[in-house]
């Protein structure tokens, strides 16, 4: 039975270095694809371009930004022309580019964005400017509507002083049209006061006028009486002389005849001469003076001769201007002057010429052929009585003819004289009529002529205003122009010299990048020598092991119900061959609840449902068949445990073949303790803490790191198996560590990293 035992123990401890033969041979493999997957990431970090301080021309910038589960990007935008600036933006999921401050990225839609911390210099130096600019208009803009408000005062005022002046002009137009009113009024009533009086006076004057046609009527009817009564008179003395001429005659003959010789015979008396003069004839009674065929109101001119310059001298009567029988000359005439006819001077006077008076008749040559200067000695005493009488006749008519006619002449000088004071009162009262409408028409002329001279003072003080306004508008654009011109050429000078400087950060951080990667390259070299030395060991310890007597391994603990309080739970899972977990998780705050994930490879822990596993980066996970809050998963069974065991025993474990198969896990690791918080403003906290220079063996780097706000932290990974050299991650939120360059952090999860 021993013998069976022993070799039973035999098969098994062939069965153990075989299978450890087959483990040491898939960690081997395993270690060189972990190696080229390391030299892989290696040279792709070396590839990795450094950061830009700057988005190229085109790209918008996304600044505070998040790596959402989706693989988007979350945070505010710039320089994007279908976003405000300063927008919060959800971008589609990355599909290319490092996810890090200063790389662009590429989403799956095609679209590009630059990640920053900051805002771009640009969006802030223009943000500055802009600020300036508003504040530089909001000025121009107080100031501009102080100046409108002070010029709307003064145009107000102008406004003002115009209506008091326009309201006092046209009070002043209101009393002149009033006072023009009352003065037309008066000049009505002076106007119907003189018609009045001007119809009364021509009814009195129309009245005395056919008063004397009548009277003028009658003295000619008895003036022609008269001289019918004359003519017969002297019709009768005519004859009565002729047949005193013939019996004279026949009285001489016979004185001759019977005359002695040598006496001496008055021949004159003979011949129809006598001792006296013949009596004068006398005009006719009814030939009154001035009495003519004149036109109405067309003065006569008597005796008249026209003069060598066209003018007409001679007597004037039934003139306004001129006493009758005054002598005058006229103006030049107009055309010939002739008797009887009414000529017009060219002042535009008329005249009535009458017909020349005859020149009373003369005696004949010695007394032939007329009477002699005295009448014959011979006449008879009754033919001188009767000659007496008829030349008192004649002197009594002519005298009461005379009297008649100075009479009317007066009656028609009075009547004239009326008539021109009439015309001089018209004419009195025409002069002030027209003295009042002119004086009126002046003062609404310089009313007119100030109130047009005003708006012309007003438009031109507008004018000058709006000028002015507009000279300080230009003015202040110009100085607005030249201001923005400033602040444009200093922000490119400031551009160029941040392109300058960022260039020479470029190259700084190129040349950082040169050389962490070659002492990154130094130290995955060590490492090689280090696992390829540590390998070396192990399989020396298993092949002593193996010639060991097989220990009874130590009892597994029992499944556990549920996951310990912080670490995800991974349920339809399996392992991978290079260790892996793949299943679907729940409980982490990096994934969606039943999102796929692959683990890596697992270091520690029982690969089976109900424990927690450790990956080789530090993080657990509990396995699980059902999720969390669902019923407990059925038991595996003992001989499935025992082979799982069997394959997931750390290397150097001792496996007991008898009884219930028991893994002795290598003692754990000291974990370090936290790192002393920072100290805000040098309160709390301990002293300064020296900052580690290079990363632990087996803790990961990150590089190009930043703290998100859950409290993870995204970065660049190296020096870790489960990812590829250079591979952005985003971590658990930390729990243990301060973060920052130089310290090593620890997540919820349990990973551990180191801060570069």
């Amino acid at each position: 039975q021993r013998k069976k035992a022993e070799a039973a123990a035999a098969a098994a401890e062939k069965k153990v270095a075989a299978e450890e033969a087959q483990r040491e041979k898939a960690a081997e493999a395993q270690r060189k694809k972990a190696e080229a997957e390391a030299k892989r990431r290696a040279e792709a970090a070396k590839k990795i371009p450094p950061p830009a301080n700057a988005a190229p021309r085109g790209v918008p910038t996304i600044v505070s930004w998040g790596e959402n589960r989706d693989g988007s990007i979350s945070g505010l935008i710039y320089g994007s022309p279908s976003f405000e600036e300063g927008e919060r933006v959800d971008t589609s999921p990355i599909a290319s580019g490092n996810v890090g401050d200063g790389y662009v990225v590429q989403t799956a839609s095609g679209s590009k964005y630059f990640l920053a911390k900051n805002p771009p210099a640009s969006f802030l130096k223009e943000q500055e400017a802009a600020k300036k600019r508003a504040a530089a208009a909001e000025q121009d803009k107080k100031k501009a509507a102080q100046e409108a408000k002070q010029q709307a005062a003064a145009l107000a005022a102008q406004k003002k002083a115009a209506a008091e002046e326009a309201k006092q002009q046209a009070a002043a137009l209101a009393a002149e049209k009033k006072a023009a009113a009352e003065e037309a009024r008066q000049e009505k009533a002076a106007l119907a006061a003189q018609r009045k009086e001007e119809a009364a006076a021509a009814k009195a004057a129309a009245a005395e006028e056919a008063k004397l046609r009548a009277q003028r009527a009658r003295e000619e009817k008895e003036a022609q009486a008269a001289q019918r009564r004359q003519e017969a008179a002297d019709k009768a003395a005519a004859a009565q002389s002729a047949r005193e001429k013939v019996s004279r005659a026949a009285a001489a003959e016979k004185t001759v005849q019977q005359a002695k010789p040598g006496i001496t015979i008055n021949l004159f008396g003979a011949f129809g001469g006598g001792s006296e003069p013949a009596p004068v004839e006398k005009p006719a009674v009814g030939a009154k003076k001035g009495a003519s065929a004149a036109p109405r109101g067309v003065p006569t001119l008597s005796r008249w001769r026209q003069n060598a310059d066209g003018s007409v001298a001679g007597f004037i009567a039934n003139s306004p201007a001129f006493e009758d029988g005054e002598f005058v000359t006229t103006s030049p005439i107009k055309g010939d002057a002739s008797a009887n006819s009414v000529v017009q001077t060219s002042s535009g006077s008329k005249y009535y010429l009458e017909d020349a008076t005859p020149a009373p008749a003369k005696g004949g040559f010695f007394g032939f052929g007329g009477s002699s200067s005295t009448d014959s000695t011979a006449a008879s005493p009754s033919t001188e009585d009767k000659s007496s009488a008829i030349q008192a006749k004649r002197e009594q008519a002519a005298a009461k003819a005379a009297a008649m006619a100075q009479a009317a002449a007066q009656r028609k000088e009075a009547a004239a004289q009326r008539k021109a004071e009439a015309e001089e009162k018209k004419r009195a009262i025409a002069e002030a009529a027209k003295r009042s409408r002119e004086k009126q028409a002046s003062q609404k002329a310089a009313a007119q002529a100030a109130q047009k001279k005003a708006a012309a003072e007003d438009a031109r003080q507008q004018k000058a205003a709006l000028e002015a306004q507009r000279k300080e508008e230009a003015a202040a654009a110009k100085r607005a122009k030249a201001e923005e011109a400033k602040q444009r050429a200093a922000e490119v000078a400031a551009q160029k010299k941040a392109a300058a400087e960022e260039a020479r950060e470029a190259a700084a951080q190129k040349k950082a990048a040169a050389a962490q990667a070659a002492a990154e390259k130094k130290a995955l070299a060590a490492q090689r020598k280090e696992e390829a030395a540590a390998a070396a060991a192990a399989k020396k310890a298993a092949a002593e092991k193996a010639k060991a007597k097989v220990a009874p391994a130590k009892k597994s603990p029992p499944a556990a119900k549920a996951a310990p309080k912080g670490v995800p739970t991974i349920v339809s899972w399996k392992q991978n061959r290079d260790g892996s977990i793949k299943g679907k998780i729940y409980g982490s705050p990096n994934f969606e609840e039943g999102e796929n994930v692959d683990t890596s490879p697992i270091a520690s822990g029982n690969v089976a449902d109900g424990y927690v596993v450790q990956t080789s980066s530090g993080s657990k996970y509990f396995l699980s068949a059902k999720p969390p809050g669902s019923p407990t998963a059925a038991k595996i069974p003992q001989a499935a445990k025992a082979e799982v065991s069997m394959r997931s025993a750390k290397k150097g474990a001792t496996i007991s073949l008898f009884g219930k198969p028991k893994v002795e896990d290598a003692p754990p690791a000291k974990v370090a303790k936290p790192a002393p918080k920072k100290a805000f403003f040098g309160v709390g906290g301990g002293g300064a803490k020296k900052v580690e220079k290079k990363a632990p063996k087996g803790v990961p780097s990150l590089v190009q790191w930043k703290e998100n706000k859950d409290g993870s932290i995204s970065g660049f990974i190296s020096g870790s198996p489960a990812f590829e050299e250079g591979e952005r991650i985003t971590t658990s939120p930390i729990m243990k560590g301060d973060a920052s360059e130089g310290t090593i952090v620890q997540t919820g999860s349990g990973s551990k990293y180191f801060l570069v």
